[in-house]
């Protein structure tokens, strides 16, 4: 069965403007890692109160310099859920559905924003 989320972002698709998270959406209740180029949240959304477990990771691109990055959000229940969640690798994550990624490639020119359920 299927876990029910309540968040305006989860109705959103990639032309609606609501889709794009921002820090303006979210209240940061724990932060999970800070390091260089990974840094994994615990954020709860202002408008509806749903927790969202967050990873912003970065490709260092030693040679041309256009850093592609991936920010993940995935809607949880608990804190617990999101402890959990801190344990997987930025790969292993990208089996856990369903999540909102946020993709800059090197090469794009524009984000690629999409639910992947």
């Amino acid at each position: 069965m299927k876990k029910k989320f309540i968040c305006h972002l989860m109705n959103g698709t990639p032309t609606n403007s609501n889709l794009v998270p921002t820090s303006e959406h979210f209240i940061c209740l724990k932060i999970l890692a800070d390091e260089c180029h990974l840094f994994r949240y615990i954020l709860k959304c202002k408008r509806c109160g749903q927790i969202y477990f967050f990873e912003f990771y970065e490709v260092i691109d030693w040679v041309a310099g256009n850093d592609p990055q991936y920010s993940t959000y995935i809607p949880i229940s608990t804190i617990k859920e999101a402890e959990k969640l801190n344990t997987k690798s930025s790969f292993e994550l990208c089996y856990v559905t369903p999540r909102l990624q946020d993709d800059w490639g090197a090469k794009d020119t524009v984000k690629n924003v999409k639910w992947v359920r």
